[in-house]
């Protein structure tokens, strides 16, 4: 049995949110046999609010890795 140790931060396009991205989810996880895919919306989509501009982009990618 092989042990799953990647986890993988996604930042979806920009005409997306992550409700819509489940399915790709789903491929990238099986695909690439990992453990985990994260995905959010960052300021400005989906369900974050804020506001969409780069530094916000920057600082929601920390925040998630962290």
């Amino acid at each position: 049995m092989t042990t799953k140790t990647k986890t993988i931060i996604y930042s979806h396009g920009n005409v997306t949110d992550v409700g819509a991205m489940h399915f790709m989810q789903v491929i990238i996880a099986k695909g690439l046999q990992c453990n985990d895919v994260i995905m959010y919306d960052y300021s400005g989509y989906g369900e974050s609010g804020g506001v969409p501009l780069e530094g916000n982009m920057y600082a929601d990618i920390e925040t998630v890795y962290d």
